[in-house]
């Protein structure tokens, strides 16, 4: 994705979305949306003086990826004890492979639970709107509620002052 010239700031890092990423910039008098999908890139201009309102909602996006990639995880800890209590029922020629695929259940075990861990750091996932005279429209980047709120303190002057 080519970034925009030098008087743009990132306020998100690109979103990665089924339909393409996602990356907004604040300029010196508007949000620009920067979105790329299958080597098309779109732009997306909302003037501070134009916006009414930034809305973001609670989505359950993270209880949802906690509950697959833990239910995940469970599997991966179940094939790892299994391998592993055969293991010690098998004759020494078959332990070695019990134990190989043991550990890789158990690897993949650790990393599941490590995206859970990381999942559940960055926070609630929340769905980002901006209001216009035009209608609502869906931002595709922030998807955290902690990256919205910081962006809402970075524009609050910005938006004010376009608007004053």
């Amino acid at each position: 994705m080519a970034e925009p010239t030098p008087p743009y700031e990132r306020l998100t890092r690109s979103h990665f979305g089924l339909d393409g990423y996602g990356t907004l910039w604040l300029g010196p008098d508007h949000l620009l949306l920067v979105t790329s999908a299958f080597g098309i890139e779109s732009y997306r201009r909302w003037y501070f003086r134009d916006v009414q309102a930034l809305i973001a909602r609670h989505t359950l996006r993270r209880l949802v990826v906690n509950l697959v990639v833990g239910l995940g995880a469970f599997a991966f800890i179940a094939g790892a004890s299994a391998a592993f209590a055969a293991a010690y029922a098998a004759d020494a020629d078959n332990r070695t492979v019990f134990i190989v695929m043991g550990s890789i259940c158990a690897v993949g075990a650790l990393l599941a639970l490590t995206l859970v861990a990381w999942n559940t750091a960055l926070g609630r996932g929340c769905t980002v709107q901006i209001q216009t005279p035009l209608g609502i429209e869906k931002l595709r980047a922030p998807s955290r509620l902690r990256t919205f709120e910081r962006i809402a303190a970075r524009l609050r002057p910005q938006l004010e002052a376009a608007q004053a």
